[in-house]
């Protein structure tokens, strides 16, 4: 951790973001739902991939070199936890994403206001490589591979994080902003994120109609009544049927430190990282911004809201009820994380444990 003298210190507040980094992010939000503002990170070969191959280029700025080196810390306290067995979210016991998340504010202020508020729920993703399709040994009867989710791995099922009326006012206006920070390189084949741009999404503002949320569900072994001249072929156990154009969908590789901001009723999804890939797997932070209350009403339903000031002054016991609350959240997508087990804790499974209390 980082001593408290130089967290908050006016020294490292120098300017990030500029006029037009800021108008260039609204307009894409305006526009297509979502962006990117891309951390330029000075090449060092001499012959540079042109950026125009993957489309105009991004609105992009500079960590700098102090929060460039910040990213690497918390890139291996993510190895290093991830390598112990913890979920990588741990990483916000820890004062450097903090320094980060608190330059954040300054990001979605011109789409937010300056007074915008931090949610109490963030995350952290650290991907694995994928099995090889050629070493993966079928476990179930019909052949498919089944594994348990992993703590901290890719969330591969499209979906939004909200409904258009929670996340917007009435005229289109964002009250909230998904944030995605790439805590390392983050290509096509290590876990990149994908989005469905807004104008590519019939149903983006149809919050009371029945298809928007559902926009990726299982058939659970659904009969889809295929016949063949010789035999009737058996589907899956379970299917999953996608509700969107998913031609339309973009992926989103971005450099280290790179921030993807989108409206939380777009549609995403993150995906895995190939066995093959030449980067190592993909860590992220995940954060949401919303508006002031003054600007929108908070429902009862949303979770604790934090300003800067708050955010500053939070303690490390703070921050440990934050992490488990996340992962509480997340704890029906990962259900082979039992850390938090009371039963498993009594009775010591895997060594160790809690001693009974009537001992």
């Amino acid at each position: 951790m980082l001593g408290p003298s130089w967290v908050w210190d006016a020294a490292h507040s120098s300017p990030l973001f500029n006029a037009d980094l800021h108008q260039r992010i609204a307009s894409n939000v305006n526009v297509r739902g979502c962006t990117v503002a891309e951390n330029h990170v000075p090449s060092t070969t001499t012959n540079p991939t042109p950026r125009n191959l993957y489309g105009p280029p991004n609105p992009s700025f500079n960590w700098g070199t102090e929060y460039n080196d910040i990213l690497l810390r918390v890139d291996q306290t993510m190895d290093s936890l991830k390598s112990a067995g913890w979920p990588p979210v741990f990483v916000y016991l820890f004062d450097e994403p903090w320094l980060l998340i608190d330059r954040l504010f300054e990001l979605v202020a011109p789409i937010l206001g300056p007074d915008c508020l931090l949610e109490s729920s963030m995350y952290g993703w650290a991907l694995s490589r994928s099995t090889s399709a050629q070493q993966a040994s079928p476990t179930a009867s019909d052949g498919a591979t089944v594994a348990a989710a992993e703590v901290g791995g890719n969330f591969p099922v499209p979906h939004r994080d909200n409904s258009f009326e929670e996340a917007n006012l009435e005229d289109g206006t964002p009250t909230h902003l998904s944030t995605w920070m790439c805590v390392n390189d983050v290509g096509l084949d290590n876990g990149c994120m994908h989005i469905l741009p807004k104008d590519a999404d019939q149903k983006f503002c149809m919050s009371h109609d029945y298809w928007h949320e559902r926009v990726a569900y299982p058939t659970a072994g659904l009969d889809l009544n295929q016949k063949l001249p010789t035999r009737k072929i058996k589907p899956p156990n379970e299917q999953v049927i996608l509700n969107f154009p998913l031609d339309k969908a973009l992926p989103i590789p971005a450099p280290r430190g790179s921030v993807l901001l989108w409206q939380p009723n777009c549609i995403h999804w993150g995906s895995s990282c190939s066995s093959s890939s030449p980067l190592p797997p993909r860590k992220s932070l995940a954060m949401t911004f919303r508006c002031s209350a003054h600007k929108r009403p908070i429902s009862n339903k949303e979770r604790d809201l934090m300003t800067r000031a708050q955010m500053r002054a939070l303690t490390l016991e703070d921050r440990l009820v934050m992490v488990v609350d996340s992962i509480l959240m997340y704890a029906k997508w990962f259900p082979s994380f039992k850390a938090f087990d009371l039963d498993l804790l009594r009775t010591g499974e895997g060594g160790g444990g809690m001693r009974d209390e009537k001992e």
